[in-house]
Protein backbone atom coordinates (compact mmCIF):
# COMPACT_ATOMS: atom_id res chain seq x y z
CA UNK A 1 0.00 0.00 0.00
CA UNK A 2 1.24 3.50 -1.07
CA UNK A 3 1.20 6.65 1.59
CA UNK A 4 0.30 9.77 0.54
CA UNK A 5 0.31 12.86 2.34
CA UNK A 6 -3.27 13.99 0.97
CA UNK A 7 -2.32 17.51 3.44
CA UNK A 8 -0.05 18.99 6.12
CA UNK A 9 -0.34 21.17 8.67
CA UNK A 10 2.53 23.45 9.32
CA UNK A 11 2.10 24.57 13.23
CA UNK A 12 5.43 26.52 13.10
CA UNK A 13 3.24 30.07 13.45
CA UNK A 14 0.69 28.69 16.12
CA UNK A 15 3.61 27.74 18.46
CA UNK A 16 5.37 30.80 17.84
CA UNK A 17 2.14 32.74 18.72
CA UNK A 18 1.36 30.24 22.07
CA UNK A 19 4.66 31.40 23.22
CA UNK A 20 4.10 34.78 22.52
CA UNK A 21 1.15 34.98 24.39
CA UNK A 22 2.33 32.93 27.43
CA UNK A 23 5.34 35.38 27.36
CA UNK A 24 2.70 38.21 27.47
CA UNK A 25 0.93 37.02 30.11
CA UNK A 26 4.24 36.25 31.87
CA UNK A 27 5.19 40.24 31.53
CA UNK A 28 1.55 41.18 32.31
CA UNK A 29 1.45 39.45 35.76
CA UNK A 30 4.89 41.29 37.02
CA UNK A 31 3.63 44.58 35.44
CA UNK A 32 0.77 44.18 37.78
CA UNK A 33 3.09 42.90 40.64
CA UNK A 34 5.42 46.19 40.08
CA UNK A 35 2.14 48.36 39.85
CA UNK A 36 0.95 46.83 43.22
CA UNK A 37 4.30 47.25 44.80
CA UNK A 38 5.16 51.08 43.71
CA UNK A 39 1.57 52.19 44.99
CA UNK A 40 2.65 50.65 48.27
CA UNK A 41 5.69 52.46 48.63
CA UNK A 42 4.13 55.47 47.55
CA UNK A 43 1.48 55.26 50.34
CA UNK A 44 3.64 54.55 52.55
CA UNK A 45 6.18 57.68 51.42
CA UNK A 46 2.81 59.81 51.80
CA UNK A 47 1.71 58.32 55.17
CA UNK A 48 4.99 59.58 56.17
CA UNK A 49 4.74 62.92 55.33
CA UNK A 50 1.52 63.43 56.24
CA UNK A 51 3.02 62.24 59.72
CA UNK A 52 5.00 64.57 59.35
CA UNK A 53 2.98 67.78 58.40
CA UNK A 54 0.84 67.10 61.21
CA UNK A 55 4.07 66.91 63.87
CA UNK A 56 5.04 70.37 61.95
CA UNK A 57 1.26 71.34 62.97
CA UNK A 58 1.26 70.49 66.85
CA UNK A 59 4.79 72.57 67.04
CA UNK A 60 3.45 75.33 65.30
CA UNK A 61 0.19 75.45 68.03
CA UNK A 62 2.85 74.60 70.69
CA UNK A 63 4.43 78.16 69.74
CA UNK A 64 1.31 80.16 69.09
CA UNK A 65 0.31 79.25 73.06
CA UNK A 66 3.35 81.57 73.48
CA UNK A 67 1.63 84.58 71.88
CA UNK A 68 0.40 85.83 75.12
CA UNK A 69 4.09 86.40 76.25
CA UNK A 70 5.82 86.97 72.69
CA UNK A 71 6.48 90.11 71.02
CA UNK A 72 3.46 91.23 68.26
CA UNK A 73 5.62 90.22 65.61
CA UNK A 74 6.52 86.70 67.27
CA UNK A 75 2.89 85.89 67.76
CA UNK A 76 2.07 87.52 63.92
CA UNK A 77 4.83 84.69 62.84
CA UNK A 78 3.49 81.96 65.13
CA UNK A 79 0.16 82.42 63.70
CA UNK A 80 1.17 82.47 60.30
CA UNK A 81 3.42 78.96 60.88
CA UNK A 82 0.38 77.70 62.34
CA UNK A 83 -1.50 78.87 59.33
CA UNK A 84 0.76 77.48 56.67
CA UNK A 85 0.99 74.14 58.62
CA UNK A 86 -2.58 73.53 58.64
CA UNK A 87 -2.70 74.06 54.60
CA UNK A 88 0.21 71.80 54.49
CA UNK A 89 -1.34 69.03 56.29
CA UNK A 90 -4.75 69.88 54.29
CA UNK A 91 -2.85 69.62 51.09
CA UNK A 92 -0.93 66.46 52.16
CA UNK A 93 -4.30 64.37 52.95
CA UNK A 94 -5.97 65.84 49.71
CA UNK A 95 -2.73 64.56 47.75
CA UNK A 96 -2.94 61.60 49.51
CA UNK A 97 -6.60 60.70 48.13
CA UNK A 98 -5.84 61.73 44.82
CA UNK A 99 -3.14 59.23 44.53
CA UNK A 100 -4.65 56.32 46.20
CA UNK A 101 -6.89 56.68 43.54
CA UNK A 102 -4.41 57.09 40.87
CA UNK A 103 -2.53 54.16 42.18
CA UNK A 104 -5.96 51.63 42.48
CA UNK A 105 -6.64 53.13 38.42
CA UNK A 106 -3.62 51.99 37.12
CA UNK A 107 -3.39 48.86 39.09
CA UNK A 108 -6.63 48.15 37.60
CA UNK A 109 -5.39 48.58 34.13
CA UNK A 110 -2.67 46.75 34.84
CA UNK A 111 -4.78 43.51 35.75
CA UNK A 112 -7.20 44.52 32.83
CA UNK A 113 -3.76 43.89 30.93
CA UNK A 114 -3.23 40.96 32.72
CA UNK A 115 -6.83 39.28 31.64
CA UNK A 116 -6.20 40.40 27.78
CA UNK A 117 -3.22 38.42 28.05
CA UNK A 118 -4.51 35.09 29.93
CA UNK A 119 -7.18 35.17 27.17
CA UNK A 120 -5.03 35.51 24.28
CA UNK A 121 -2.64 32.88 25.76
CA UNK A 122 -5.85 30.53 26.23
CA UNK A 123 -6.81 31.14 22.91
CA UNK A 124 -3.44 30.31 21.53
CA UNK A 125 -2.74 26.85 23.93
CA UNK A 126 -6.88 26.36 21.88
CA UNK A 127 -5.38 26.92 18.79
CA UNK A 128 -2.40 24.76 19.15
CA UNK A 129 -4.30 21.97 20.92
CA UNK A 130 -6.66 21.94 17.27
CA UNK A 131 -3.58 21.61 15.14
CA UNK A 132 -2.48 18.79 17.43
CA UNK A 133 -5.67 17.03 16.74
CA UNK A 134 -5.20 18.08 12.97
CA UNK A 135 -1.80 16.15 12.98
CA UNK A 136 -3.20 13.08 14.71
CA UNK A 137 -6.03 13.17 12.10
CA UNK A 138 -3.07 13.69 9.09
CA UNK A 139 -1.75 10.61 10.83
CA UNK A 140 -4.55 8.69 10.71
CA UNK A 141 -5.43 9.56 6.61
CA UNK A 142 -1.85 8.13 5.60
CA UNK A 143 -2.50 4.71 7.82
CA UNK A 144 0.17 2.47 9.03
CA UNK A 145 3.56 2.28 7.49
Amino acid sequence: MREDVIAQMDTTEEGYKLKEAEADLAEASQQVAQAQAESSAKEEEDRYALLQAKADLRVAELEARRNELAAEIVAKQNDLAVSAARGRVAQIEQDLTNRQATSRAGIVIQEAALNKAKVKAETARKKYRVDDLARAFERLCRGPK
